[in-house]
């Protein structure tokens, strides 16, 4: 793509496979030209996943440190992570 990112710089790019803004394909083309790329991938999740569970966590270590975050972090992280049930009333989720 002309128009993708490229950088030395380190990133941390936040997707949820139900992300409509940064879709999971989008996430993982930035790594192929910002080589220190870590793409955090949340199964389940839309859009703004930055709030959600050990996220916060993973982002603070990648500003305290970007090139020290571990890709294992990041995989025991989103292996914790659990979507909100569907709503499929305004009385909430089923049981």
């Amino acid at each position: 793509h002309d128009d993708a990112p490229t950088s030395t710089t380190p990133a941390l790019v936040l997707s949820g496979t139900a992300d409509p803004v940064t879709p999971v394909h989008a996430a993982h083309d930035v790594k192929k030209t910002v080589p220190g790329a870590i793409v955090v991938e949340a199964k389940g999740f839309g859009h703004n996943i930055v709030f959600r569970e050990c996220i916060p966590k993973l982002v603070a270590a990648f500003l305290d440190a970007p090139t020290a975050l571990d890709e294992r972090d990041v995989a025991a992280c989103v292996a914790k992570l659990r979507p909100f049930p569907v709503f499929v009333d305004a009385s909430g989720p089923e049981p």
